[in-house]
């Protein structure tokens, strides 16, 4: 009887025949099964360590560390702080910088020369070293003015290389910067870019100060131009004063106004500044602030028409971004990584040249709708790019993708496979044990 006959199903006619892999195939496809399985996720760090040299209020790496610190504990995890120097505010929250070679994840802001820090890297006991790299400026633009300065900014670049040695990871501020790291010896499948964490959000909460929009407007000003941030070389401050006095002569009510403090050690750039508007009498035109709270700051941002960045080396420049939450223009030098935090809508200068410049400004503060056009494409690009929840987002994934990797190798260490491989040698069998 056929199987027909009795009532089972037929077959088909031509039954597709299965090919089977040479063993040596199937083999290899197991291994990488083995090799690039997604890895179980492991249990979240217990300490983190956030280590710096200085903790300052006002200072862009102090307000990175400080919001990392927050965001750590907002999430579950515990974490400390860790500074050499710090002001007597911050006493409650910073922790000895011995404690932080026992935490099992240590993050690293490097800016400076800091021998300490260094030296806390080579005992640090924990699995994940992370350097937060907000770049070290080049000491040509101080050796004039300081020699010491210039100095400690020399070492401070040579560290960067034994600082890539020693974590695990390394993260910068802007691709600017990461190329700096990559060419110091960076893994690249262990670099990324990171854009630091600011106060802009603060910034935007704290209302403004009513006492710079009446000083402003008793000097007679129509046109206010402004930059923040240090009053040292590599800003451009000597291009800034050189530059008001080129607006001046077109726009003669224009004021242009600097908020930021100075460094102890450049008196010499300081009495520069000071001989050139003393000869220029440009004291009711350049107005230089120090540190101001942030409700005048807030004043300021409102009440300039552009902000203007003439410097020469910013690993990021938080203050453009500050600038363009509030809808306020940009126009900048492009150099280092200014081009890349401002966007693609900010007004840039190619090179320095203070009449083509001074006749841009003025054009921008004649023409409002212009104005506004640029303010509204700035505020996009620090929406789409820069708001906090991006910023601790991505900050959270560098964690976990840091922790899982040191995980996982670890386990790779600890629980390896062991395949006996056959090995025929003077007619007797010999196993060879194969980690994976």
């Amino acid at each position: 009887m056929t199987a027909v006959e009795g009532g089972a199903r037929e077959s088909p006619a031509v039954w597709p025949r299965r090919e089977h892999a040479p063993r040596d195939d199937r083999a290899n496809r197991y291994r990488r099964r083995r090799r690039y399985r997604r890895p179980r996720p492991g249990p979240a760090p217990r300490s983190v360590a956030i280590v710096l040299p200085s903790l300052e209020a006002a200072d862009a790496t102090g307000i990175d560390a400080w919001t990392e610190y927050q965001v750590l504990r907002r999430h579950g995890l515990r974490p400390t702080l860790h500074a050499s120097r710090f002001e007597p505010a911050w006493a409650p929250y910073v922790r000895p910088l011995s404690e932080a070679a026992r935490a099992q994840v240590l993050i690293y802001h490097h800016g400076i020369h800091w021998p300490e820090g260094e030296a806390l890297l080579h005992r640090h006991r924990g699995r994940v070293r992370i350097l937060r790299y907000h770049n070290v400026t080049p000491p040509g633009f101080f050796a004039p003015f300081s020699p010491a300065v210039a100095a400690s900014l020399e070492e401070g670049r040579a560290q960067t290389e034994r600082l890539v040695r020693l974590c695990t990871h390394c993260t910068a501020d802007s691709s600017f910067s990461l190329r700096e790291l990559l060419e110091a010896g960076a893994s690249p499948q262990r670099a990324s870019v990171l854009p630091p964490f600011h106060q802009t959000e603060a910034l935007l909460r704290v209302p403004a100060d009513p006492a710079p929009g009446q000083a402003l407007a008793a000097t007679g000003a129509a046109g206010v131009v402004l930059f923040v941030g240090r009053r040292v070389p590599n800003k451009g401050l000597h291009h800034f004063v050189r530059l008001a006095e080129a607006c001046r002569r077109l726009h003669p009510p224009v004021r242009f106004v600097w908020i930021g403090g100075g460094h102890p050690a450049l008196g010499a750039y300081e009495r520069e500044i000071q001989e050139f508007v003393d000869k220029h009498q440009l004291h009711n035109v350049v107005l230089l602030h120090g540190k101001v709270p942030l409700p005048v700051l807030k004043a300021y941002y409102q009440l300039c028409d552009v902000f203007l960045s003439l410097s020469e080396h910013e690993g990021f420049c938080v203050p453009i971004l500050e600038a363009q939450a509030l809808g306020k223009p940009v126009a900048a030098l492009a150099r280092a990584a200014v081009a890349e935090t401002a966007g693609p809508h900010a007004v840039l200068f190619a090179d320095v040249d203070y009449d083509h410049m001074a006749h841009v400004i003025v054009q921008l503060l004649r023409d409002p709708g212009r104005l506004q056009q640029l303010g509204a494409a700035g505020h996009a690009n620090y929406a789409h790019r820069f708001v906090g929840p991006m910023l601790e987002a991505q900050f959270l994934r560098l964690i976990r993708r840091a922790w899982a990797t040191t995980v996982r190798r670890r386990r790779r260490r600890r629980g390896a496979i062991a395949r006996p491989q056959r090995r025929r040698r003077a007619g007797a069998d010999q196993f060879q044990t194969e980690e994976r």
